[in-house]
């Protein structure tokens, strides 16, 4: 349609208009200007309006229909129009009167969401009431369309009109020489220069005159595709092409182009700025959560500093362990125990290390479940310095601890069960009990040899005493007497040894296990304050999301202000 490079860069800087609004809105950010729909982007969107007026039967109505290729105006042979119409857009048909001199007529036809038509009773049959409302369509219109019949362009109501259109809107009017299929080219030529010398006389000036045929054109624009020889015969070919480049080259309209370019772009500099604001505050977020995590940190660092004399402190648990462990010891390696263990296998390592692990497990589970009551307390009473200051900095309310935690149950419970299955795998890894068996099984092996022999002496005694001999038996079993006492002195003696060798090593160990439980306990403390700091998590999805929505922000900000430019040098 006419101006159709117009009605795109119009379009397309309406949707740059809209998206822009639309990114301002999310930055909170005013439109202005931009975003009064009453004001420069109404005189944007405002149609293009076309006048015609002629004598009756001049065909106005029929130059209208064929310019745009639709049965909008109606035609008659008798007078059609007796007041001046106003035909625009509506979603249904409808007339409604606005005075005696003016109705207006909604039609859902497209086009005249772009273009606005106003068909005007004849020159020769005006009242004196159309007067007013024709004078404010000849100062508002962008085409002031005077349509002379080719048997009478002389018709002086017409010229009269014409003369009162306002001089700077000299350049709007257009003279059409309609039902020029009448007459021969010579004919038009002589009719057209008497038209332009009395043109001249009434405005000054000779306006832009075409000879053409309603009827021509309209036939020419019911075939598809356009019948271009009749249409380029009917004159409305060369008359279209001015209509388009008037509207697309039309000053005031570009003018307001510009001036909605110009807001668009002063906006998007806002949006920039916006933009830039929520970059330096989003930085500002991210470090105070930085700060927070710091904290939490440093808390975690004061509270192992703090309890790193609780697991010192398991070095004397250890020592009540194992003297409780040494007296198990004392009792399994007396003399009726050692002499049992010689016939029956001895679990007396066994007993000893599940002393071990089971006294130092129960021991650490006391203490550390004060621990963690107390690693909760902390962390509570930081939770609550957290809340406010997340409030204001964050402009969001985090849920209370309990409300987020449950209490730390489930925290309290792993790192207690932590420090109670590393203190069980710190007495496995002393490795007390081999030491134990590796002990008892040389004492077991040297106290059945040394029995042993006092059980041959025995057995031989009684033997060589049934054969008759009496002296050699007292003897034999007197010696096996002496082996048996060397036994038990070798019990005793041995017990002593093993107790020492065992007493000494465990000791030995301590340092050892707290080495180890210090270990576990310090990486539990570490587990605990690293699930406290997950607690931050929410906050920093919510930082994360501004974040991502910044950077399509800007994105979006960047696509905008290449597709400006793009209008700009259309425009």
């Amino acid at each position: 349609m006419f101006g159709e490079s117009y009605f795109v860069n119009r379009r397309q800087l309406l949707d740059i208009v809209d998206d822009v609004l639309s990114l301002a809105k999310d930055l909170e950010i005013d439109g202005g200007l931009l975003a009064d729909e009453q004001g420069i982007r109404a005189d944007m969107l405002a149609p293009f309006s076309f006048f015609i007026c002629g004598e009756v039967n001049a065909g106005k109505s029929s130059v209208l229909n064929s310019l745009f290729g639709e049965s909008i105006c109606p035609t008659n042979v008798l007078p059609e129009t007796q007041y001046l119409h106003l035909y625009r857009y509506g979603p249904e048909e409808k007339n409604t009167r606005k005075s005696d001199a003016l109705e207006h007529r909604d039609r859902p036809v497209p086009l005249l969401r772009q273009y606005n038509l106003i068909d005007t009773p004849g020159t020769n049959a005006a009242k004196a009431e159309h007067l007013a409302v024709t004078q404010h369509f000849l100062q508002t219109s962008d085409f002031l369309f005077f349509a002379f019949p080719v048997s009478n362009p002389w018709g002086s109501a017409t010229w009269d009109l014409m003369s009162q259109v306002p001089p700077d809107h000299h350049d709007r009017i257009i003279i059409l020489l309609q039902q020029s299929d009448l007459r021969d080219d010579r004919d038009l030529e002589v009719i057209i220069s008497h038209m332009k010398s009395l043109a001249t006389q009434r405005i000054g000036r000779v306006p832009l005159i075409f000879s053409v045929s309603a009827q021509l054109a309209g036939e020419a624009k019911k075939t598809s595709p356009i019948d271009a020889q009749l249409h380029k015969q009917s004159g409305f070919f060369d008359l279209e092409n001015i209509i388009s480049d008037s509207i697309t080259n039309s000053p005031s309209r570009k003018e307001t182009l510009k001036d909605v370019h110009r807001l668009a772009t002063e906006t998007l500099n806002e949006v920039e700025d916006g933009i830039d604001r929520k970059a330096f505050d989003l930085e500002g977020r991210i470090g105070f959560i930085r700060d927070l995590e710091l904290e939490i940190n440093a808390l975690r660092q004061q509270n192992s500093t703090e309890k790193s004399d609780r697991y010192v402190a398991l070095g004397e648990v250890f020592g009540d362990v194992v003297d409780r462990a040494i007296h198990l010891l004392k009792s399994g390696l007396n003399v009726s125990s050692s002499i049992k263990s010689l016939f029956f296998a001895d679990p007396l390592p066994s007993r000893v290390e599940d002393m071990l692990l089971e006294g130092v497990q129960t021991a650490v589970e006391q203490r550390t479940e004060g621990d963690a009551a107390a690693l909760v307390d902390a962390c509570h009473t930081h939770w609550d310095s957290i809340i406010p200051r997340v409030e204001k900095r964050l402009k969001m309310k985090p849920e209370s601890f309990d409300k987020e935690t449950e209490g730390f149950v489930g925290a309290r419970t792993r790192f207690s069960s932590r420090l109670s299955l590393a203190a069980r795998q710190s007495i496995v890894k002393l490795k007390l009990r081999s030491v134990l068996d590796h002990l008892l099984a040389r004492r077991r092996a040297m106290l059945k040899f040394i029995a042993g022999i006092g059980l041959a002496l025995t057995a031989t005694a009684g033997i060589t005493g049934s054969l008759g001999y009496t002296m050699l038996p007292i003897a034999l079993l007197t010696l096996a007497l002496l082996i048996f006492g060397v036994t038990v002195i070798q019990m005793i003696i041995t017990q002593r040894r093993i107790i020492s060798i065992f007493e000494e090593r465990a000791y030995a160990s301590r340092r050892d296990f707290v080495a180890y439980l210090g270990e576990d306990y310090r990486d539990g403390v570490r587990q605990f304050f690293t699930e406290y700091g997950g607690m931050l998590g929410h906050i920093r999805r919510k930082v994360a999301q501004s974040k991502s929505l910044l950077k399509a922000r800007r994105e979006s900000w960047n696509a905008l202000f290449l597709r400006l430019k793009a209008v700009e040098q259309d425009l």
